[in-house]
């Protein structure tokens, strides 16, 4: 597993405020200033999480692991209570989501929810303006955390890793992060704990 929070839009300091928390697909560099403008466009309260979409570019021998990567929705109470519910993202396979996916870059592979996730998703939103319909206060966190394997040993030096986000309201891919090196963001220890690819 590898990766590390990064902030995506505006804070999340009160239920359904208009951001989105995500862990970038390999680590949490700065997100370009351009990417912050669409990313301050997602909605939680409204965004359509069948159209959310997470993409990574990771260099060789990185890949990524078959159903490891997950969204984890954290639900922090201002009592201190706190629920977390997680979900399995697949790897998208559409011919034309992933000829839009390889212009972003060799190497990139994007991910989304199954449908019947995305409808949980959907239902724990609701739960959750019900809550605050119901005076209950606190912060949501929505978060990817990826599954990286390697199908040799790693290269010395840098491993450069973009990442990227689609929701209905951007449309397209925004970049998180843009040939972030993997080893100075999350440290060589973690980088070690990569696991080799079935197979490899």
């Amino acid at each position: 597993m590898v990766g590390c929070m990064l902030a995506a839009g505006r804070t999340c300091g009160r239920w359904l405020s208009r951001c989105v928390l995500l862990t970038a697909l390999g680590g949490c560099g700065h997100v370009p200033v351009a990417s912050m403008i669409e990313l301050a466009k997602i909605d939680f309260a409204t965004t359509d999480f069948a159209e959310l979409r997470a993409a990574a570019t990771l260099p060789p021998p990185l890949a990524p692991r078959r159903d490891q990567t997950r969204l984890k929705l954290m639900v922090a109470f201002k009592d201190g209570e706190r629920e977390e519910r997680v979900f399995v993202l697949r790897e998208v396979t559409d011919p034309a989501e992933r000829a839009q996916v390889a212009r972003l870059g060799a190497g990139t592979t994007a991910f989304r929810l199954d449908p019947a996730d995305a409808a949980k998703l959907a239902e724990a939103r609701t739960e959750i303006k019900q809550r605050k319909a119901e005076g209950r206060r606190g912060s949501v966190t929505l978060s990817v955390e990826p599954g990286a394997c390697r199908t040799a040993p790693l290269p010395a030096g840098p491993l450069p890793v973009s990442t990227y986000l689609r929701t209905a309201e951007t449309g397209g891919y925004v970049a998180l992060t843009r040939d972030a090196d993997l080893i100075a963001l999350i440290g060589a220890d973690k980088i070690a704990e990569i696991p080799l690819c079935d197979g490899a």
